[in-house]
Formats: C-alpha cells, structure tokens, sequence
C-alpha cells in the first residue's frame, strides 16, 4: 500500500481513528453513514431512535498550514459544518484534549468518548433557514 503523508503522517492516523470510531458507533446501536455535502463530506452522521448528529474526526486540529494545504486542519474540521443549516449536534472527534469548541460546534476527546467519560447527544432534525 502507498501511503500520501503529510509532515506528521496524519492522513493515515486520521483513516485507523475514523474506523475506530465508526465501530464504536456501531457497537453503541447507533446507525453510521458519511454524510455527503455538495463540496465534500461530514465523516460521520450517528442516528438512533430518529435522532441524529455529525461527527468529524481528525488526528490532531493543527492550526499551521502545510506547504500543500488550502487550510489547516483545525479549519477543515470546523469549516466542514458551514453548510449544514440543521440545530443538529456537530462534533469534531481528535485526540487534542484542549477544548476547541466554537459555532455550537463541540470538541469532544477520542480517548474521553472511547472510555465513555463523555458521550455524543442526538437531536432531531430541524431546519433552520
């Protein structure tokens, strides 16, 4: 297998942590698909019981470019969110234990959701225009 790496590998880390993460989702009863946007997509959209939420995942939220990079991770992960005009919980899921949650959107720790010290909250659906 080629691996495309960037200055820290974090493509390949993000692959394992997002796999990771959509079993533990699965385990947990929670229904798992990736939500497709015009320009992109959400990792994860989690459903139960017709409630849902959408959860980015990421290695580290660095806030530096790299040399090929249109943005830094920290605004891929949060920008990603921009066009999702639904009050449905958003996650950004990295292994950073520094709270960068901004926009409504929450930080939640990988290793904190793994060992269920915190958990994701479901909402229904609702537009907001």
């Amino acid at each position: 297998m080629r691996v495309i790496q960037n200055n820290s590998g974090a493509y390949l880390s993000t692959f394992f942590l997002e796999n990771i993460i959509c079993n533990e989702l699965i385990l947990r009863g929670y229904e798992v698909s990736v939500g497709k946007k015009h320009n992109g997509e959400i990792v994860f959209v989690a459903e139960q019981g017709g409630k849902h939420c959408y959860i980015q995942v990421a290695y580290y939220l660095s806030k530096e470019k790299g040399p090929d990079e249109k943005k830094s991770a920290f605004d891929r992960e949060y920008d990603a969110f921009d066009s999702i005009k639904d009050g449905s919980p958003r996650y950004v899921m990295p292994l950073d234990k520094i709270d960068t949650s901004h926009n409504g959107i929450t930080h939640l720790n990988i290793e904190d959701f793994l060992l269920n010290k915190i958990d994701i909250k479901l909402s229904w659906h609702i537009e907001f225009i």
